[in-house]
């Protein structure tokens, strides 16, 4: 009987880590603001991709589907746009007075937050890959955003994953959907 008690609350516990987060994400999103932010871009960048709302919902969706505390336990990425500790560190770097009272493991989780980073990131990779030469178009960026500038350099869009081509035409789909 003890032992039954004991899985029980296991069970309840565990219960409510599960529960509790999906509870709270559906009822943050009643307070998401979709409207587009004018945001500057990172400084001495001229952008070449606009990241429009469209985008943006559909990175959110494909990154997170829309939980704003997920969490990918292999690379570490959390929030709506699964930013990672070293994407976060970039962005302290370019926007300095922007992100410096924010901390990643509690502000990420933010939904404003956290779409402001993935917009900003994409930013950021844009004036990469300049510096790379390589060309800005949405397929580049989003292939960097998801596999990383170095790869990217390293082997091309033509020899990326499957699943990097993959994530690539779900967010052009997903992103022609909302427009």
């Amino acid at each position: 009987m003890k032992k039954v008690a004991k899985i029980t609350r296991f069970t309840l516990l565990l219960g409510s880590f599960i529960i509790i987060p999906l509870l709270i994400s559906q009822f943050a999103f009643a307070f998401i603001d979709l409207r587009p932010v004018p945001v500057m871009p990172a400084a001495g960048m001229i952008p070449t991709i606009e990241i429009t709302p469209q985008l943006m919902n559909a990175l959110v969706f494909v990154e997170s589907s829309n939980n704003p505390l997920a969490f990918n336990r292999f690379t570490k990425a959390r929030g709506l746009t699964q930013v990672t500790p070293i994407a976060w560190k970039e962005l302290k770097r370019h926007y300095r007075a922007k992100y410096a009272g924010l901390t990643y493991r509690k502000d990420i989780y933010n939904p404003e937050v956290a779409r402001e980073a993935g917009r900003d990131y994409l930013y950021i990779l844009q004036k990469y890959l300049q510096a790379k030469g390589i060309p800005v178009t949405l397929d580049n960026l989003l292939a960097s955003y998801v596999w990383g500038i170095g790869n990217l350099s390293r082997y091309g869009l033509q020899k990326a994953p499957r699943v990097v081509r993959n994530y690539i035409a779900s967010i052009k789909k997903h992103a022609a959907l909302t427009s």
